[in-house]
């Protein structure tokens, strides 16, 4: 199960078993973790609600991606009102790509030997998997008006599945700012 460097309390809901643990064990994990987990700060980043009360952490993934770790601690505490989990999301600058389902504190088990941080470690690896298939508007990205480059997304047409620029117009496809760039899907992903 590892080292702990806090008693842990435990409760049973349903008969499965939860830990409760505090921000001890929450940092020996993310310190012992093969990804660079480093806290970030509400007031200094663009990504995270200036009004976040939890510890939030971050480490960067491939092709500029960050996976943002919400950890459900307020300060240092497991909070006392609503569902104690953690929440992984991927993001791409100010975008959220995708998020990993909550991962409530499970406590190990005989197939689950991790609980809790083996549930968070396959959402992040799974999140961390994404980018590979993801790629940025060209088209938006040569344009010195646009705020931000966006990722394309998966749209399907009437020849299939392809990826679209989000900042194409539905309503208004021929506006100026309505960008109809595409990319064949199958020759980026290989699927």
């Amino acid at each position: 199960m590892g080292t702990h460097t806090e008693a842990v309390q435990t409760e049973i809901e349903h008969g499965t078993t939860f830990q409760k643990t505090g921000a001890d064990e929450v940092m020996a994990r993310a310190n012992a973790d093969s990804n660079e987990w480093v806290e970030v700060d509400p007031k200094e980043d663009d990504i995270v609600a200036i009004s976040t009360k939890e510890k939030v952490l971050s480490t960067t993934v491939q092709g500029g991606f960050e996976v943002y770790w919400y950890t459900s601690l307020v300060n240092g505490e497991v909070r006392s009102k609503g569902t104690d989990a953690h929440r992984v999301v991927l993001y791409y600058r100010d975008n959220a790509i995708a998020a990993g389902t909550h991962t409530k504190r499970i406590a190990p088990t005989k197939s689950n030997p991790d609980g809790w941080w083996g549930n968070l470690k396959a959402k992040v690896e799974e999140l961390k998997d994404i980018p590979e298939h993801m790629c940025t508007c060209e088209v938006c990205e040569a344009d010195p008006d646009k705020d931000r480059t966006p990722v394309m997304v998966l749209r399907e047409g009437k020849y299939g599945f392809f990826l679209g620029c989000p900042n194409y117009d539905h309503e208004n496809p021929d506006s100026a700012d309505s960008c109809r760039n595409t990319k064949n899907y199958e020759k980026v992903t290989g699927k």
